[in-house]
C-alpha cells in the first residue's frame, strides 16, 4: 500500500509542476466529440490489450465549458 501511495504522490507532484504555468483557458466543448477523441487516443492500447470500450451517448449535442487541456489530462489519468 505504501508503494502505491508513493507512486500516486510522485504522479501528483509531476502533474503539479507541469500545470503551475498553465493558465485556465475556458472553451466550449461538445461531450460526444470530446469522448470520441479520448477513446481514439487510447485505441492502440485498447486494441493491444483486447479491451473494448462502449460509449453510450445521446443524439443530442451536449455542450459544456471547461479547460480542454486540464479536462483531457484528468480523463486520461483516470483511464490510465
Amino acid at each position: 500500500a505504501e508503494y502505491g501511495q508513493n507512486m500516486i504522490w510522485r504522479i501528483l507532484q509531476v502533474e503539479k509542476s507541469e500545470t503551475e504555468n498553465h493558465s485556465i483557458n475556458l472553451t466550449n466543448i461538445e461531450l460526444n466529440n470530446f469522448l470520441d477523441e479520448i477513446i481514439e487516443g487510447f485505441r492502440p492500447a485498447l486494441d493491444s490489450k483486447e479491451i473494448m470500450i462502449q460509449k453510450f451517448s445521446s443524439k443530442k449535442e451536449i455542450w459544456f465549458i471547461s479547460d480542454y487541456l486540464y479536462l483531457n489530462r484528468i480523463v486520461e489519468n483516470i483511464l490510465s
